[in-house]
């Protein structure tokens, strides 16, 4: 039986394998099939439970920001594919939908800090299961004064089911 040192010295080390094997993914020297699911947010995001089958990435996405956010939209960026240049939301209905050039968006609607929603993404084509695929998700949102902002919330390595 381990000690609570023993399994924090394990779970440390998982992590840290975790982020290298992110680390060298992105810089393309690691195929995707080698690759464990993953999402990195960043500090304020939350992004979590990612799951990919069929056409469908799953996700547990959210904010801790602190402010409350009027309209959300979080979009799925696969790897290769840029974030439009745009400052106005460009998510189209229904909730989960598909943009062009890879990108799929989810409209969460408002979103008080801490809260979180499950939200799901479409591929362009079926996944292959094994196959692993990566990218980046975005929150666009209206803050409290009626800017809207658009930030990369997570980097993302998931290996289909």
């Amino acid at each position: 039986m381990m000690d609570k040192d023993q399994r924090n010295g394990v779970l440390v080390i998982i992590v840290i394998a975790t982020i290298i094997f992110v680390f060298f993914y992105a810089l393309g020297v690691m195929p995707p099939e080698l690759l464990p699911t993953a999402c990195l947010a960043q500090a304020g995001y939350t992004c979590m439970n990612l799951v990919a089958h069929d056409n469908i990435l799953g996700a547990t996405l959210g904010q801790t920001t602190g402010s409350i956010w009027s309209s959300t939209y979080f979009l799925w960026v696969p790897k290769g594919y840029g974030m439009p240049n745009n400052t106005a939301p460009f998510c189209p209905s229904p909730k989960a939908s598909s943009i062009s050039g890879g990108i799929s968006c989810y409209d969460a609607g408002p979103m008080r800090s801490g809260q979180t929603i499950s939200a799901n993404f479409t591929f362009d084509a079926p996944v292959v299961a094994g196959q692993g695929y990566s990218g980046a998700m975005w929150a666009q949102y209206q803050d409290p004064a009626g800017t809207w902002e658009t930030v990369q919330i997570a980097t993302v390595a998931v290996k289909a089911a």
